[in-house]
């Protein structure tokens, strides 16, 4: 699988995705624009942003050349309150990432695109709902054949629907959610390649114990994960790769 890397700097939490102008569920985002002007650099198969700023809703748009088919995505969240949308077109159109990620407390979330991707010219968009905000982004092609996996940690604060499209052979799809949820569910789902559900599992606070699933057996191909999010945990980990 061939990937782009994506680094993004603020606070981990992946959201279904939102609209222009649209509140994220536990935050308040109060009339405040101050403008931030990004320090950007693109060149083929690498791109970076840093920014500081304190604003309400703002979006960002860029063309970049990603001569791989799939991307690797990586937002790291440190400082304040925010939810970043991050919505990908490859080189002929097609929709391969479009989920938010929010902050809670500073953390991580490491991600994937849709294997399969157009190469060329890439569209990135970036909508940015946020009181305080300091981070950056950074998106590198890589060559190498990585396997997929989707992997979040530090304070989570998890709401809505989260969609991902892994490559994945003909294995079992693992779940893993480390020190618990303080509030709400977390559900997990899987189908593999051939479209057979493999995992249906939910998570319910309050507990602080390691909650593990292993899917059956399933189908090589693009195997689908949804989570469906309504939950926080205070320092805790998710994870989701072929066992």
């Amino acid at each position: 699988m061939k990937k782009l890397t994506l680094t993004l700097l603020l606070l981990p939490l992946a959201l279904a995705a939102c609209g222009p102008g649209d509140r994220i569920a536990g935050m308040h985002i109060p009339d405040i624009d101050v403008p931030i002007n990004p320090v950007v650099l693109n060149v083929p198969d690498f791109f970076s942003l840093e920014a500081i700023g304190v604003f309400s809703n703002r979006s960002f748009d860029y063309d970049w050349t990603c001569t791989d088919d799939q991307a690797n995505i990586e937002a790291v969240f440190a400082t304040g309150e925010a939810a970043v949308r991050i919505r990908i077109l490859d080189a002929a159109g097609a929709l391969v990432h479009d989920n938010t990620y929010s902050i809670a407390l500073p953390g991580r979330v490491q991600a994937v695109t849709r294997p399969g991707g157009m190469p060329g010219t890439w569209h990135v968009h970036f909508e940015i709902y946020a009181i305080a905000w300091a981070g950056s982004l950074s998106i590198g092609a890589d060559l190498g054949n990585m396997n997929d996996r989707i992997v979040s940690w530090g304070g989570l604060n998890l709401y809505g629907t989260q969609l991902f499209h892994v490559a994945w052979g003909a294995r079992e799809g693992f779940f893993e959610l480390r020190n618990g949820l303080n509030t709400g569910s977390l559900r997990v789902r899987m189908w593999d390649g051939a479209g057979t559900l493999r995992m249906d599992e939910t998570a319910v606070a309050p507990f602080s114990a390691l909650f593990q699933r292993v899917s059956s057996t399933g189908a090589a191909g693009v195997w689908t994960i949804q989570l469906d999010l309504a939950a926080f945990s205070w320092d805790g980990a998710i994870e989701l790769k072929a066992n």
